[in-house]
């Protein structure tokens, strides 16, 4: 059974920040803003003996340079003979056994011989998008921008629908496309901002980049993200999306409780919370309603009114 987290259809975005504004109304609040997650900086990496596959060491993640986006896994702990990772929210278990400078890992069944490199390679090395200048745009310009955001978004949940519970790989023709056309757009524009094309094209525009999985991106545009919709009275629920589905990418746990998956039994769980006692204090500060009513409009629109359990404490 798949454990990996379900996408968020447009539809239940749209009833979620109907109940965030409203939420902003009644609080009455300032949304807080926190620091930007820390970005993983490779001390140490390794190489597999037939080069084709790097582990790059950062503190407690590894960074995995892939073809597409890079993946980053957390690493919750570290036994003689076992490290427990965090990839996408759930915990692993990769068999491990190090002698000097040869490490061999299993996961999945399949084993890996790394060799310690003597220095990081520029492969590990995290790099976020460069953000171009915010300038002014004719009228026209705006329009066909938006037009299209809103054909790719489109695409994209069309592409979604079409794989069912299947998982819509990063790395599929529909997502390559848009992530291309993000980045690409937003070098030379900047940030899809409120401001310039209205808070519906920009929440389109932070719906991509989340699918994107593309962490230089994501990375990038978060602090822009949490400018815009810093408004208790706005759709403040796409940018606790966008924080927790950078959280969950980068091997941690989510802050808002956003992000949903399926245990190993097939049950929908909310992916584990960085501090559940507080998850509700969390999104009140930024004006969003308690997380049950998410998880009501959630159950409703992805799992057929199946309830959806909070995560356990060892998960």
């Amino acid at each position: 059974m798949s454990t990996r987290p379900r996408w968020i259809p447009i539809v239940l975005v749209l009833l979620a920040s109907a109940l965030a504004a409203s939420a902003g109304e009644v609080f009455g609040l300032k949304a807080y803003a926190y620091p930007a997650p820390a970005l993983p900086e490779a001390t140490q990496a390794w190489s597999s003996v037939t080069g084709k596959q790097l582990l790059c060491e950062a503190g407690d993640q590894l960074l995995i340079p892939l073809i597409g986006p890079m993946k980053v896994v957390g690493i919750e702990k570290r036994a003689p003979q076992a490290w427990t990772i965090r990839e996408k929210g759930h915990l692993k278990t990769w068999k491990t056994s190090q002698k000097g400078d040869t490490l061999q890992v299993e996961t999945s069944g399949e084993t890996t011989v790394y060799r310690r490199l003597d220095s990081v390679p520029r492969e590990c090395i995290f790099k976020t998008l460069s953000i171009g200048p915010a300038q002014e745009l004719p009228r026209e310009r705006v329009s066909a921008i938006s037009k299209e955001i809103l054909e790719r978004v489109d695409r994209d949940q069309a592409g979604i629908e079409a794989a069912k519970d299947k998982y819509l790989l990063p790395t599929s023709d529909i997502m390559v496309q848009n992530t291309e056309y993000l980045k690409s757009l937003i070098r030379e524009i900047g940030w899809i901002d409120g401001h310039r094309f209205g808070d519906v094209v920009s929440g389109n525009t932070i719906i991509l980049v989340k699918h994107s999985e593309d962490l230089s991106l994501m990375v990038g545009v978060l602090p822009f993200v949490e400018r815009d919709f810093n408004d208790p009275g706005k759709d403040n629920v796409m940018r606790a999306i966008l924080y927790d589905g950078l959280q969950i990418d980068l091997g941690r746990k989510q802050r808002y409780g956003t992000q949903l998956g399926k245990d190993a039994a097939g049950n929908p769980m909310v992916l584990p919370l960085e501090d559940p006692s507080k998850v509700e204090q969390f999104r009140k500060e930024i004006g969003l309603p308690p997380l049950a009513e998410y998880l009501k409009l959630a159950s409703e629109g992805l799992y057929s009114g199946k309830p959806i359990r909070m995560p356990h404490d060892d998960e």
